[in-house]
């Protein structure tokens, strides 16, 4: 009996292998995983596929968009040589990477099909780090060791990773669910995406309703921040707005009520509310970038074109103390010019925020959804991994479906 082999469905796999193998997945810090070859395999078999298709499409969007991956690994190339840093050939690398999975997807795959499995992927994530959410305060979360350096990294709970779990030593456990991601931060901005991803696409309120569900157990702040102009793009917004001022007074006063005689609502206080208090600093206790963001100003002001390099950074003295993990610690390392080109392919997404029908028009979904993307950037500018470089590609992609579908318009 003859099997024919699904072309599109191998590709898809082999797309999410090379992305597991690599940041901001943790499975490459795991002990004894061959993260190394599996990428180099998975890599060969999808320039193989690639270049055994017959008919490429060429329009000038898909000509923008590898002239953007191309002048990124350009830069790294040069800063290779310029700051005398090995580590940009390793940044440089990724790209490829996502030049050669952007050409799979666009030629073979599918856009909406990789950001339907992309959904599939965080609700699937979100609903494991529940039950592990849930085994924790009943105490019977599998612990199977740490991921990487026990002192830095991730616990692996099989069901979800992370760094960040209170009362872990107690009768119970109250985890930040983190995904298979480094930390429960990463988790929530990724889950992020996915919503902004269905809004693009399929409209979906399950969806909508299982990745919401998700990040609340994240319990990042910025989350929630950005879910409340998220919910803007709901056609009954204001019933929303209302329904989501109420289930949060309800939560805040029994929380407050309780926190103090119930030891787990004691612990989601001190990973939320108490976040939110003010510190002796003047700023409130969640607060973790304000004072790197004007120290790195300050480091930017020395060299702000093409920055102090990312390894001199990390690594000399000079800078100790300082975390570079906020938006100004891109400027450190690459300069405003460095950063700008890192930065290119999410900046042509403003020129879809403006439409052109005899009148110039502004496309309010847009706008909304580019200023969601740059309250992410701006406290977590994860912009040059591969998988969040590959989603700013597919965003851009279906922002020119949406452009040439006036349907979609009409119905906003």
């Amino acid at each position: 009996m003859r099997y024919k082999i699904n072309v599109k469905n191998v590709s898809l796999i082999f797309v999410w292998i090379l992305l597991f193998c690599n940041p901001p997945f943790s499975f490459y810090l795991v002990a004894g995983f061959p993260h190394l070859l599996i990428k180099l395999f998975s890599f060969t078999v999808l320039t193989l596929i690639l270049i055994s298709k017959k008919k490429y499409e060429v329009s000038s969007e898909i000509r923008i968009i590898i002239f953007i991956l191309f002048l990124n690994i350009g830069f790294y190339l040069f800063s290779f040589i310029y700051q005398y840093d090995v580590s940009y050939i390793s940044q440089a690398f990724p790209v490829v990477y996502v030049l050669i999975i952007y050409l799979v997807i666009k030629n073979i795959v599918g856009v909406k099909t990789f950001a339907k499995s992309y959904l599939y992927l965080m609700i699937s994530m979100g609903l494991l780090g529940f039950i592990a959410f849930l085994l924790g305060v009943v105490d019977k979360l599998p612990n199977l060791g740490y991921v990487g350096d026990p002192v830095k990294e991730s616990m692996n709970y099989f069901f979800t990773f992370s760094n960040s779990v209170f009362n872990k030593d107690g009768d119970f456990k109250l985890l930040r669910v983190a995904g298979y991601f480094d930390e429960p931060g990463t988790m929530a901005f990724y889950l992020t995406f996915a919503l902004l991803l269905n809004q693009m696409t399929f409209k979906n309120r399950l969806y909508d309703k299982l990745l919401i569900f998700s990040g609340i157990f994240t319990f990042s702040l910025a989350f929630f921040f950005t879910l409340i102009i998220y919910f803007s793009f709901y056609p009954n917004w204001k019933k929303t707005y209302l329904r989501l001022g109420v289930i949060l007074a309800v939560l805040f006063f029994t929380i407050t009520l309780t926190k103090d005689t119930n030891p787990i609502s004691g612990g989601i206080s001190l990973m939320t509310l108490n976040r939110l208090e003010g510190s002796d600093d003047g700023m409130i206790q969640g607060d973790n970038r304000t004072i790197y963001f004007e120290q790195g100003i300050e480091f930017f002001k020395e060299k702000p074109l093409l920055g102090h390099g990312q390894q001199n950074v990390l690594t000399g003295s000079k800078f100790f103390g300082y975390d570079p993990s906020s938006f100004v610690g891109y400027l450190v390392f690459y300069g405003a010019i460095g950063t700008s080109i890192i930065f290119l392919i999410y900046l042509c997404q403003f020129m879809y925020i403006f439409r052109f029908d005899g009148d110039l028009k502004i496309d309010v979904f847009v706008l909304k959804l580019v200023f969601i993307e740059l309250l992410l950037f701006i406290q977590r500018p994860l912009i040059n991994v591969p998988l969040a470089l590959l989603i700013l590609v597919v965003i851009v992609e279906l922002m020119n479906m949406r452009r040439n579908s006036t349907a979609q318009y009409e119905n906003e």
